[in-house]
């Protein structure tokens, strides 16, 4: 059975970059170097009260998308980069800056990884296919639970309970979105030899 459906042909037009939901996906990409900066200073609820601030941005982007009918290649393709620059920059400035506060080494190692095998799949889907296959559920519920692992990380005092059931999840999710992710990406190009 065809996944059309879940792929569009890429198609990006200047005026997407003036929705609403790109705009918000761009401020998130914007506020990433921020984050980083105040990791690194050791200012870390700062930079917790920013992210906060893009996970907010990114529940609304697709929402709005829909809503005023907006939805478009452009926020198909930056959206999930947005997605991806916030998570490994936090986990990198992190690694560099504050261990303390981090999740397992092996748990970041497979995010991460899971997310560099999804861009790279994504990337020669649109150069061999010009199709994209752009974020579903699975993939945005594993993103929320990441955020939630590293604020209950970062708030361990009051939210150390959390820590475990929200790292387990987290992982479920970013395993099932991967294998998602690999399965539509496959048939696409078995469609596009296809033809």
């Amino acid at each position: 059975m065809s996944n059309l459906r879940e792929r569009q042909t890429i198609s990006v037009r200047f005026k997407d970059i003036f929705y609403i939901s790109n705009i918000l996906s761009s401020i998130r990409i914007v506020l990433v170097p921020f984050i980083i900066y105040f990791i690194l200073i050791k200012h870390i609820k700062i930079a917790l009260a920013i992210a906060t601030v893009a996970m907010v941005a990114d529940s609304f982007d697709g929402y709005l998308a829909r809503k005023l009918n907006q939805t478009s290649d452009l926020g198909r393709i930056i959206d999930p980069i947005a997605d991806k620059l916030l998570l490994n920059g936090i986990f990198i400035s992190l690694l560099i800056s504050e261990r303390q506060y981090m999740p397992p080494i092996w748990a970041i190692t497979f995010i991460v990884s899971r997310d560099i095998l999804i861009f790279i799949g994504n990337l020669y889907l649109g150069l061999h296919a010009q199709t994209i296959i752009p974020a579903d559920v699975l993939s945005k519920t594993a993103t929320v639970l990441i955020c939630l692992t590293i604020g209950s990380y970062i708030l361990e005092k009051q939210f150390y309970f959390l820590k475990i059931p929200f790292l387990s999840l987290a992982l479920i999710f970013s395993a099932a979105s991967a294998v998602s992710y690999g399965i539509k990406i496959h048939s696409a190009l078995r469609e596009k030899s296809n033809k």
